[in-house]
């Protein structure tokens, strides 16, 4: 009989169970799978996303093994027979120059990491997702609108255009069609404000062009980088088939709590043994005051080599941030199923702003959390719920709930099993619990709430907020406006914020700016 206590079974992962639970109830989880018996008789009917141990693999999955990409299919877009690419070079009928946030989008249509487009959305198709946040015809998930924006007034319908970056031919573009965009409108839906005050609102109204332009795109050249940008197919090469692989998205160097959060969450309830992580930084525009991608690319680098981890995977995704919140949330996990991923990290607060004039928030910090545990299922992937770590001077970085006494009553004893404390920097996605209808998933009949926030003690090193509050630890606290304060003036930073290596790079960046 198992005890009526909190007991680990994972990292992150704590299994309350009451006595007054049928043990051979059926152990049921909506979109997961379906298991009956007691002890060793179990029988297993698979159904999709198990939490671990439910199913041998619960992600549809291409010949290759890996996760079936949006829409079935990595599309390629590119040019390679010269013949061709001299055919439609003599075609075009204008040239335009592209901006680095064309160029990146051009990239990812080029390579598929936008699939399943063919090329930049048509005005039918800009505002079915713009309004309802889905693709017609197919009424697939797609998160943000992927445009070509220009000022030419003499582009038009059946226009050939060259689109340049910086002296490279990208692509040439079949124009299909042409409309002035409602820009607050699609402000409003995208970025649920219409303020300048938030960078993505600025770049429609300051950044792109008076006209909107949709058709086909053909590659030719991927612009070149100092850091390079493996394309979905290459990726997916580079994963293990027939496994979990959680991808971890950054804008920002990753400091030890990343790390720690990261390869936690490869042990993970819903996460199955043997997988690994794809941390995949955004490498494209972000927002004005984030550091340049150049030096986040090199932070990587050193830390890449410093880790040395097989299980840690690096690539770098040519993506420019709109910082959006919930609808960049589906944006990113829809990428990065198509380079290969099946599980999602999603941030405290991820692609969230903050106004220039005021500084408060556009999005509450579980928006995208919430948004993206909604929409999960649908792009057949998962989200982590990886445990908030903390940072003990006893203990060094933990999971918070192993420490944490209140974890016990995270939920009555009348509801049977629960998974108590699959709180992520992310969302709760997999907690379950037994009702009358049997095992059912949390959010759909309790309210959840994600982790506190980690901070530092000098008592117990990492740990939540809360437990140390409980504890009464004496918590240190590194703001990230005093952390660039200390690498201007050369100050030392604890070993417990940073990784030395990342430091390293990030004091040189200061020293030549």
């Amino acid at each position: 009989m198992l005890p009526n206590i909190t007991t680990r079974l994972f990292a992150g992962v704590a299994l309350h169970y009451s006595r007054s639970a049928q043990a051979s109830a059926p152990l049921f989880v909506k979109g997961a799978a379906l298991i009956t018996g007691t002890g060793n008789q179990i029988a297993q009917k698979q159904v999709a996303s198990p939490i671990r141990g439910f199913a041998s693999n619960p992600f549809q999955t291409d010949a290759s093994g890996h996760i079936m990409p949006h829409g079935g299919e990595v599309v390629d877009l590119r040019v390679t027979d010269p013949a061709k690419k001299k055919a439609l070079l003599a075609s075009v009928t204008h040239t335009q120059e592209c901006s680095d946030r064309n160029a990146c989008d051009i990239e990812l249509l080029s390579v598929g990491g936008f699939s399943p487009l063919t090329g930049f959305m048509n005005k039918d198709v800009y505002d079915n997702v713009v309004e309802n946040m889905r693709l017609p015809g197919s009424n697939l998930l797609f998160g943000l609108p992927v445009v070509m924006d220009t000022t030419d007034e003499t582009i038009k319908e059946g226009s050939k255009i060259l689109l340049k970056y910086k002296g490279q031919d990208l692509a040439v573009m079949e124009v299909e069609s042409k409309w002035m965009p409602n820009k607050v409108k699609e402000a409003v839906h995208c970025y649920k404000t219409s303020k300048l005050e938030h960078p993505g609102v600025k770049m429609l109204a300051w950044e792109r062009g008076q006209y909107y332009i949709g058709g086909k795109i053909h590659g030719l050249e991927l612009p070149t980088r100092v850091f390079p940008c493996q394309t979905p197919t290459e990726v997916r090469a580079g994963l293990p088939a027939n496994t979990d692989v959680v991808v971890f998205q950054c804008r920002n160097p990753v400091h030890r709590a990343h790390y720690e959060l990261f390869t936690r969450a490869l042990h993970a309830g819903n996460v199955r043994p043997d997988s690994v992580c794809l941390v995949h930084p955004t490498c494209g525009p972000t927002q004005d005051d984030d550091i340049p991608g150049i030096v986040r690319y090199h932070t990587y680098e050193v830390l890449k080599k410093d880790i040395a981890n097989p299980n840690i995977k690096w690539a770098y995704l040519p993506y420019s941030m709109h910082m959006a919140g919930p609808r960049e949330a589906i944006m990113h996990m829809m990428i990065r199923k198509n380079y290969g991923c099946t599980h999602f990290i999603v941030g405290r607060d991820m692609a969230g702003s903050k106004s220039c004039l005021t500084g408060d928030d556009f999005y509450g910090i579980y928006d995208a959390q919430d948004f993206a545990a909604e929409n999960a299922k649908e792009l057949g992937m998962q989200t982590v719920p990886s445990a908030d770590v903390v940072y003990t001077e006893e203990e060094g970085y933990v999971i918070a709930s192993e420490t944490d006494p209140s974890a016990d009553n995270l939920f009555p004893e009348e509801e049977g099993y629960v998974i108590a404390s699959e709180v992520m920097q992310t969302v709760i996605l997999a907690d379950v619990v037994y009702t009358e209808e049997g095992y059912v998933i949390a959010s759909e009949v309790v309210q959840t709430v994600p982790a506190a926030d980690v901070v530092y003690t000098e008592e117990e090193g990492c740990v939540t907020e809360e437990e140390a509050k409980a504890k009464g630890l004496h918590i240190k606290k590194l703001s990230g406006t005093k952390f660039r304060q200390m690498l201007r003036g050369g100050d030392e930073i604890p070993e417990w914020f940073a990784f030395k290596s990342v430091v390293d790079v990030l004091r040189k960046h200061v020293k030549t700016n």
